[in-house]
């Protein structure tokens, strides 16, 4: 239809418009696992793509990049389908690899059904598995292997703060603090008021500016998707909002 068109076209537009790309906060559900993925799309259907991979003593290695394909089509919505083979992303979408022999593999995803555009943010959802992610633009000018380092740097940084290992967090905001809890390593449960949406947990990542959330929690009216380390690291605060984590002792309650 004419409005399928104009949407895909708005997509197509969207992703070539950035100069250097997009990272994408690709979540997979085997052991809450979450990955940066760089990509930067052409307008002959290729792309690039590169993220962190663990080299000798898991120091990150990061100056790999591979170029596959892309589409853009009407499938179940506008859907961009990455159509041929990428290792930056498709060894999280393989039935097996060489970590994960069991016929499900990591239940990541190559399709992604696009559920809304801005100009520097894309909400998709993996057509096969469901698994909810994000396209973020990167600045113009940034280097892919800075963000990368920044990023590997920034996730010592948020383990330091707020132990991104244990089991429960300290959530302060409007003058209260509360215990959430933490699900395995990539998911936090926030307080009922603050979703948006009714999640059992929300999944996050971290970015080269901090910890940054699958989807957003709204907090007096504005929506937070980051919490960034202070200067001494001791609590993570979202830039535009009153909110703030830190770590809470494995015995809390």
């Amino acid at each position: 239809t004419q409005r399928m068109q104009m949407a895909i076209e708005e997509i197509r537009t969207t992703l070539l418009s950035s100069e250097s790309g997009w990272v994408i906060d690709y979540f997979y559900p085997h052991d809450n696992g979450a990955v940066n993925i760089l990509c930067k799309f052409h307008e002959d259907g290729t792309v690039d793509m590169s993220r962190i991979r663990s080299g000798a003593a898991s120091q990150p290695v990061y100056d790999m990049v591979e170029t596959s394909t892309y589409k853009i089509i009407s499938n179940t919505g506008a859907t961009i389908t990455f159509d041929t083979y990428n290792s930056m992303l498709h060894i999280f979408a393989a039935p097996e690899n060489d970590d994960v022999k069991d016929g499900v593999g990591y239940k990541g995803d190559y399709e992604f059904v696009v559920r809304s555009v801005t100009d520097d943010y894309i909400s998709v959802i993996g057509k096969k598995h469901g698994v909810r992610m994000s396209l973020w633009r990167l600045e113009p000018g940034r280097k892919w292997d800075q963000y990368l380092e920044d990023a590997w740097a920034m996730q010592d940084i948020v383990q330091r703060t707020v132990q991104t290992g244990w089991r429960k967090k300290i959530l302060s905001y409007d003058g209260k603090s509360t215990i959430i809890k933490h699900n395995s390593y990539r998911g936090l449960k926030f307080p009922d008021e603050l979703c948006i949406e009714n999640f059992d947990f929300i999944d996050f990542t971290v970015s080269d500016k901090g910890l940054r959330l699958s989807y957003p929690i709204r907090v007096d009216g504005q929506e937070v998707w980051l919490f960034q380390p202070n200067a001494a690291e001791t609590e993570l605060k979202a830039p535009n909002a009153d909110i703030s984590l830190t770590k809470g002792d494995m015995n809390l309650n």
